[in-house]
């Protein structure tokens, strides 16, 4: 699981200004994250929308806008606080 979420998170920065997710690197790190921390910390907010549809929760709508919000929310205190 642990190489897949690297895997699914890099290929999203791959895809540069077509997702949030390169940005959202870039700013993880000016606050003090290294890459792979960074990588961790989105993969944390991935694997929440991966665990609802596993469970058949997953949103109706646009599942990319649920995990696009909660990308807008993260950053570096929040997630080194999660634990």
């Amino acid at each position: 699981m642990h190489a897949t979420l690297h895997a699914v998170v890099e290929n999203q920065i791959a895809l540069g200004d077509e997702t949030p997710v390169r940005r959202k690197v870039q700013q993880l790190m000016a606050q003090g994250l290294d890459r792979h921390d960074a990588i961790h910390a989105i993969a944390s907010v991935l694997i929440k929308y991966f665990y609802a549809a596993a469970q058949g929760r997953a949103p109706a709508d646009d599942p990319n806008e649920r995990y696009y919000a909660g990308l807008k929310r993260l950053n570096a205190r929040k997630w080194l606080r999660s634990g």
